[in-house]
């Protein structure tokens, strides 16, 4: 979910930190390819955008 909110939010999804501790982590551009197919998957409360403020708070607190 972390990857999620932060491609959404226009930042890198995987923070260097994480990086660190796992090196095995996706590259970036396989990981936001993901989110991107997954196209409006994300969309929970079918508002026809996926939003952090709403969609992200959801699937976090499920």
């Amino acid at each position: 979910m972390v990857y999620i909110a932060r491609h959404l939010l226009g930042l890198t999804p995987v923070p260097a930190s994480f990086r660190t501790i796992d090196p095995t982590i996706p590259p970036d551009s396989v990981i936001v390819g993901r989110i991107d197919a997954a196209g409006n998957a994300f969309d929970v409360d079918r508002s026809g955008a996926t939003q952090v403020s709403t969609d992200a708070v959801y699937v976090a607190r499920r």
